[in-house]
């Protein structure tokens, strides 16, 4: 190979790995804009691993909401969720459910459940978060597959968005020496 092929040859191996590795490599995701009905926020993030489905890293945080009075009050406390729990019924990619205690029997637990307007993939998009079912409240049962009576919160507004992982960054900047290398050979 000539000495103005093996620069050339190899910056086109790093950008072409690191194409490939930013696709397959889980995402980390960042809460946007997350609020309430009663006036709460949330925040936060977590890590998606498309081709496991599988979260990690989580760590959610809910700020106290203007609790309307009464029984309802108690979902509105803040909170950190940092454990999820995957149901048999719910799409990993489109839904999961994060809870405060990783506890086998969840009665009474605090949850945050996200429901996603677009299942998550490795494409690394902006998705919305569907306001249906986003939201928290506390578990009526062993599994949480009930929310005691007015105890459940929805959101308003509120939307995901993927963080850049500095390993891409950290490729992009190999890939640029590359070419800065091989204009550098042909001066």
């Amino acid at each position: 190979m000539t000495n103005f092929l093996k620069p050339l040859f190899l910056c086109a191996s790093v950008i072409l790995t690191s194409t490939l590795s930013v696709t397959a490599a889980p995402i980390n995701w960042v809460l946007q804009d997350v609020t309430l009905q009663d006036g709460g926020v949330a925040t936060g993030g977590f890590t998606f691993d498309a081709a496991t489905n599988t979260y990690s890293d989580i760590t959610i945080v809910r700020t106290a909401g203007l609790a309307p009075g009464g029984a309802n009050a108690i979902a509105h406390e803040a909170a950190t969720f940092t454990q999820v729990t995957p149901a048999a019924n719910v799409t990993p990619s489109a839904t999961f459910t994060i809870f405060t205690t990783d506890a086998a029997d969840q009665t009474g637990a605090l949850f945050f459940q996200l429901f996603f307007g677009t299942a998550l993939t490795d494409a690394a998009v902006v998705t919305d978060l569907n306001a249906i079912g986003t939201g928290t409240g506390r578990c009526a049962s062993l599994t949480c597959n009930q929310v005691q009576a007015n105890q459940a919160v929805l959101i308003t507004t509120g939307s995901v968005a993927p963080v850049p992982l500095p390993a891409s960054a950290g490729f992009l900047a190999l890939g640029l020496a590359g070419f800065a290398s091989l204009r550098r050979l042909k001066a």
